[in-house]
């Protein structure tokens, strides 16, 4: 097993993946005056939300791709960036493939993150997780990240929920 930079020429190798979560659970927003809970919900049936790789970021000083492969296979892979304005690491999508998970490959691509901050001296690593991304918001907090935001889109209806880890 081999953990590598993926330079920008081979960006097309994770292009196609099939990029997606399932969960059953999801995080509700509930308030209560100035305070926020966030309550962890049954949906009652597996919801499959499929997402996007988007490379270019204009909005990051850079972008910075680790993969995992194994037998000349990439098994896993994680996209970051450094934000200047506040300093933070940011972790733009991270996947595993499917019969390789369970098997850690999340866990070295979080701690390769960490790594990356600390090269670019960010004071830690953010990521934003929809809300009905049970499975990693869990993997998260597991791996030592707090959360430390919810931003609510009104206009999609979504919660998107901010966690940290700080160095």
């Amino acid at each position: 097993m081999l953990i590598r930079k993926l330079e920008q020429n081979e960006y097309d190798l994770i292009r196609n993946i099939e990029y997606y979560y399932e969960s059953d659970k999801e995080y509700i927003l509930k308030r209560s005056g100035m305070t926020f809970d966030l309550d962890l919900k049954d949906i009652g049936h597996v919801i499959k939300r499929e997402l996007s790789i988007n490379i270019e970021d204009n909005y990051l000083k850079e972008v910075h791709i680790n993969v995992i492969e194994q037998q000349g296979e990439i098994i896993g892979f994680i996209q970051m960036g450094y934000e200047e304005m506040n300093k933070m690491a940011v972790i733009m999508n991270i996947w595993v493939r499917e019969d390789k998970r369970r098997d850690n490959i999340g866990k070295k691509l979080i701690k390769s993150s960490k790594g990356y901050a600390r090269y670019v001296n960010s004071k830690g690593v953010y990521v934003e997780v929809d809300s009905k991304n049970y499975p990693a918001i869990n993997f998260l907090i597991k791996n030592g990240f707090d959360i430390t935001g919810i931003n609510e889109d009104i206009i999609n209806k979504e919660v998107i929920i901010g966690l940290t880890s700080v160095f």
